[in-house]
């Protein structure tokens, strides 16, 4: 069901509200991070997005005359241009410290930004972009193309599910599928985005029309609006990719076709304090320069602090449960030590452990040194990403080698067979 985004918006955090609310009522915790477990799907919004007329047509859904046709591929093929031109800016809405992780992790969509669009359409863009010369216009050649797409648009429905769960923003039928949005981020964001960027490609499609008019004069609205799909998908069709886009060969293919591939936080913060994204948000209306600055300070602000924070937990779940854990099972094996030199038996493998486990425990210890003092010094966004993320991944790589050598009861937090399988 779709709905007016400023409702839809209001309807998403409202929902997230009366799930954190129900869930504390029955004691349990609704996990809106991205990423919580390594290793296990975590969970993301995929934003349905279309546009309608005010009384509701859907201009996304393909019609029954030919008309009808070209008023879709119309509509459609100034989305794929929008996205093309501001995939960047796009991506960078949809950044925080859990979609990091979930991002391109072989269960959610890639941090590269694509459109899957199905073979029909593609083929029919295809078909405009060989016959149309947007210099000369042949009526007859114009009648037979029209004729040959209203043949293939109905095709277009049967062939465009979202079966293809790799891309980030696909097409679906009647509506485009923007999947990589956060399960934890109010969708406000990037849906004013995307909004803004597709008022770009119209107010773009109108320059070019009305300049092809001009050269033009005796061409019909049909031949004029071929000659803007044919334009638009010949300096767009870069974004378009119905493959594989967890695959190491689209990652390279991509960088080929010029597409930004932004793979954290810090990253898009950058990029969205470029001048260029100033003047685009200003001269649209929807940010003045230092409007948009606040949301990045508070992005950026939010994002810090929600890495220290794990950071700080990781320590403190290290020192104060794992580490003590493990001493004490190291006790226990000295005192076995003991007792076999007393009884004259072989303590190979309680020696070869103990030695093992001493050494993880050092090191945990030494990790979590480390990863404290950098939790003092950190100031900005690179920091983390540089000094932190990198000593927090120390320190949860010795705590998953210490939950290999200790026994299963002596681990004093749920393990991930705890979770998927027991509790």
């Amino acid at each position: 069901m779709f709905e007016e985004v400023n409702t839809a918006v209001d309807h998403n955090s409202l929902l997230m509200d009366v799930m954190d609310r129900v869930s504390s009522k029955h004691k349990l915790k609704v996990l809106f991070h991205e990423k919580p477990f390594a290793g296990i799907n975590g969970s993301g919004k995929h934003n349905n997005w279309s546009m309608s007329t005010d009384l509701g047509k859907n201009l996304l859904t393909p019609g029954k005359t030919p008309r009808t046709n070209l008023q879709f591929l119309t509509f459609f093929i100034n989305t794929i241009a929008a996205v093309n031109k501001h995939e960047a800016l796009l991506r960078a809405t949809v950044a925080s410290h859990g979609n990091d992780h979930r991002l391109g992790a072989n269960e959610a969509p890639p941090a590269i930004i694509s459109i899957f669009i199905g073979t029909y359409l593609k083929d029919v863009l295809k078909i405009i972009e060989d016959r149309i010369d947007e210099n000369s216009f042949d009526e007859q050649d114009n009648i037979n193309l029209r004729l040959d797409l209203h043949n293939r648009i109905p095709d277009i429905l049967k062939d465009n599910t979202d079966r293809n769960r790799t891309s980030p923003f696909a097409f679906t039928g009647n509506k485009f599928e923007f999947r990589a949005v956060g399960s934890s981020a109010a969708i406000g964001l990037p849906l004013s985005i995307l909004n803004t960027a597709v008022a770009d490609a119209f107010k773009e499609a109108n320059s070019f029309l009305k300049s092809l008019k001009e050269k033009n004069v005796s061409s019909s609205e049909t031949d004029l609006l071929l000659s803007l799909i044919r334009h638009f998908y010949s300096h767009s069709r870069q974004i378009v990719f119905n493959g594989d886009g967890y695959s190491q060969a689209w990652r390279e293919e991509a960088k080929q076709r010029g597409l930004l591939n932004l793979t954290n936080t810090v990253e898009c913060l950058a990029f969205m304090q470029k001048e260029s994204i100033f003047s685009f948000l200003e001269e649209h209306g929807v940010y003045q320069k230092e409007e948009w600055l606040t949301r990045c300070h508070v992005l950026s602000h939010r994002y810090m602090e929600q890495r220290k924070i794990e950071g700080l937990v990781l320590s403190r779940m290290a020192l104060q449960k794992i580490l003590p854990v493990g001493l004490e099972y190291k006790q226990k094996l000295l005192a076995l030590w003991k007792l076999s030199r007393k009884l004259e038996v072989s303590f190979e493998v309680e020696e070869k452990l103990t030695h093992s486990l001493t050494n993880s425990c050092k090191n945990l210890f030494s990790y979590c040194e480390n990863l404290q003092e950098f939790l003092r010094q950190v100031e900005n966004p690179e920091e983390i990403e540089k000094k932190l993320l990198p000593a927090m991944e120390q320190v949860s790589t010795c705590c998953n080698e210490l939950e290999e050598k200790l026994p299963i009861e002596n681990w004093p937090i749920p393990t991930y067979y705890d979770l998927l399988f027991l509790k």
